[in-house]
């Protein structure tokens, strides 16, 4: 038996007994038929001992041995201080002897029967315990549970890259979520900023407890909202000028662009503010 077990002893003996005497070899006694529930205070080797007596003043001795053994050590192994949603969770445990049976419990609603390693992930964030039983041939069901925390990873999005008209400022980031942090690439540690008068490229950074996300915008700020086309344009493919196009035309809608030779003949159209002959 296992060490912390009450152990249940009966009288079985045959005959008109009057006299019972119990020795559970641990320097305790009991006087009487059966004796209550009895818990070993150290994991050793003992001889029981039950001593009757019958009306006639005859006697006689019954022996038994029992070795109670301690609580076997049980734990698992690999599990990390905390997790990001959607990470996996690898877990062993050593083959201990006597075990007859295992079941893992993720603390998620997943069981697993009897594997040496198991892998699994948490989809939310949220406070897990995760659960591990063994049935042992002598000492029953034991188990060790553990508590582990996970956290979501950010979700952010800075929208798509945008053109701006000038002495225009726009709030970029996102809503802020108590215990994340942010950093943005122009040194800001707030959830939201305003952009800068001039060109740039942004990044935001958001961490929640070591889980993190980024994303990153381009802001273009046009140097003037008047749409103009120039009179003249190289194109020699030297990387200047090779296009014939409308300037600080990005923002325009219901947009129409048409290239005519001398002789009143359409030679280019296009209809999206960026393109150019």
């Amino acid at each position: 038996t296992c060490l912390g077990i009450p152990i249940l002893f009966t009288d079985t003996s045959i005959g008109t007994i009057t006299q019972y005497r119990w020795d559970f070899g641990d320097g305790t006694q009991f006087n009487g038929q059966n004796p209550p529930p009895h818990i070993y205070p150290a994991a050793n080797n003992y001889t029981i001992k039950l001593a009757v007596t019958d009306n006639h003043g005859c006697t006689d001795t019954a022996r038994t041995n029992l070795v109670v053994t301690a609580l076997p050590a049980f734990n698992f192994t690999g599990l990390a201080s905390q997790y990001c949603a959607g990470n996996k969770v690898f877990l062993s445990r050593p083959p201990y002897p006597n075990f007859l049976s295992y079941t893992w419990d993720n603390g998620d609603g997943k069981l697993f029967q009897n594997n040496v390693h198991v892998e699994f992930s948490y989809p939310t964030e949220g406070q897990y315990t995760i659960t591990l039983t063994g049935v042992h041939k002598y000492c029953g069901p034991i188990q060790v549970s553990k508590i582990v925390p996970v956290y979501a990873v950010p979700l952010v999005d800075l929208g798509r890259d945008t053109v701006m008209c000038p002495d225009v400022r726009l709030q970029i980031g996102m809503t802020p979520v108590n215990g994340y942090t942010y950093a943005w690439s122009t040194g800001a540690n707030t959830s939201m900023i305003y952009t800068d008068l001039f060109t740039r490229n942004y990044v935001l950074n958001v961490d929640n407890h070591g889980c993190s996300a980024s994303d990153a915008i381009a802001i273009k700020v046009l140097p003037a909202c008047v749409i103009r086309v120039p009179g003249a344009f190289t194109p020699n493919n030297d990387g200047l000028n090779d296009k014939l196009m409308a300037v600080n035309a990005d923002l325009a809608r219901n947009f129409t662009f048409k290239v005519y030779n001398r002789n009143g003949q359409l030679v280019y159209g296009t209809t999206i503010p960026t393109e150019g002959w």
